[in-house]
């Protein structure tokens, strides 16, 4: 936008902002006009495309949430904060500074076909995570060979033909697959909305899947009822996180359940359970597993625990080694930690090295369960083996790999390394 403009008109309870764009000198030159409800919120973006949010501060969410977003599409944020009010600029006089917000995370994309980036950002002084990236499960209720009939809210019923999907059995395996059909089913009935509330889900969650759909796939695998389905097309893949500030909250850091993405030089401090928790959240229905990140020259510092990898299936059984894959930590610092550095289960490939750790607590510096194809060069834990390590030392509660020679290895499901 040019400097011809912009002029708003407020009529019949919308705003109308008339703004020149492009060169005024050069055929680029446009007249645009945008259109928003009075009372809309202009920060809560919804099947909007590589929109640039810049230098945006928020000091209380009336809304809940910092910055939200819902079906977009390569969104950046580029040093946008919610933070506390300096007292200077407060209108009104308070004993203590605070954000006045409601039990909401700061930053959180929902459905987006390529994830948000988030450049120079901070976010502190609030209730719960600071970022949270992923999309929505639809729950299984019926079962017919390769087609499955499922319950999802409005995020969770993007399940269309040729979209590549993820799916979790009730008691946690993992498959890859293609949606071949999907349409509109009969309203969900008394007995499955009753079926959904003893599935353990978060008060209100079972509630908002009022959508049924019939739902084909390319294969036929044994998801019994409770098992779910998300569309890997819409959970925020190719996501940025790149020299962000957060902390001071009483949730996780980052919760990552987005692939290929990247989490770099971000500092997180003050975070009361994971500075990064890369996870799926069965019980809010949120996924999916994430793959290919990269995650260096980060900073978790005075939290429980510095990254947690992995989550629970339906079953509350900790997942297989299919579920997540090739995550990479390098170079990242863990000081003043509660239990520990790294906690990973659920995986196939894992590579940590160059991290450094100061004060890490009573938790061993890394602890490995239902992983395989491991890197690493720190030492590391691994509470479900029994037997003699590589430096021929028994423990009967753990295995412990000292530090030095790189070494590589597979827990298999057994929980023996091969």
């Amino acid at each position: 936008i040019n400097n011809e403009g912009p002029y708003p008109l407020l009529h019949s309870g919308k705003v109308y902002l008339a703004y020149s764009g492009g060169s005024a000198n050069a055929f680029t030159y446009v007249v645009g006009l945008l259109t928003a409800d009075v009372n809309a919120d202009l920060l809560q973006a919804n099947k909007v495309d590589a929109a640039p949010f810049e230098g945006v501060t928020i000091y209380s969410t009336p809304h809940g949430v910092f910055f939200n977003e819902y079906f977009c599409e390569a969104n950046a944020y580029v040093n946008c904060r919610g933070i506390r009010c300096p007292p200077e600029d407060d209108p009104v006089r308070r004993d203590f500074r605070r954000v006045r917000s409601g039990n909401h995370d700061a930053f959180m994309s929902r459905g987006a076909v390529i994830g948000p980036k988030l450049i120079n950002c901070v976010a502190e002084y609030h209730c719960d995570d600071c970022v949270n990236i992923g999309g929505k499960y639809a729950v299984v209720v019926k079962a017919e060979g390769d087609t499955f009939r499922v319950l999802a809210d409005g995020l969770a019923a993007q399940l269309y033909p040729g979209y590549p999907a993820q799916a979790m059995s009730f008691e946690g395996s993992c498959y890859d697959v293609t949606v071949l059909a999907a349409e509109k089913d009969v309203p969900p009935t008394a007995e499955e909305r009753k079926y959904l509330g003893g599935l353990g889900f978060w008060p209100s969650i079972g509630e908002s899947c009022t959508r049924a759909l019939k739902v084909r796939l390319d294969r036929r695998i044994d998801l019994q009822p409770g098992s779910v389905i998300i569309s890997s097309r819409q959970t925020g893949n190719g996501f940025e996180i790149r020299n962000c500030r957060f902390g001071h909250n009483r949730g996780h850091g980052l919760r990552i359940q987005a692939s290929d993405g990247v989490i770099e030089n971000t500092v997180l401090d003050h975070v009361l359970y994971s500075g990064i928790y890369i996870t799926m959240g069965y019980i809010w229905l949120e996924g999916s597993c994430p793959r290919n990140l990269i995650v260096t020259g980060n900073t978790v510092m005075n939290a429980w625990t510095g990254i947690a990898v992995g989550g629970k299936s339906g079953a509350q059984k900790t997942l297989p080694e299919t579920a997540l894959r090739d995550l990479f930590f390098k170079d990242n610092r863990f000081v003043n930690l509660s239990h520990g550095a790294m906690g990973v289960s659920g995986c196939t490939g894992v590579s940590v090295f160059g991290n450094t750790y100061e004060n890490i607590g009573e938790g061993p510096t890394l602890s490995f369960k239902n992983c395989r194809d491991i890197c690493t060069n720190a030492p590391a834990s691994f509470p479900d083996w029994n037997h003699t390590t590589l430096e021929g030392r028994a423990d009967r509660d753990r295995a412990i790999y000292a530090p030095g020679e790189t070494m590589t290895f597979t827990i298999r499901p057994s929980g023996r390394p091969g």
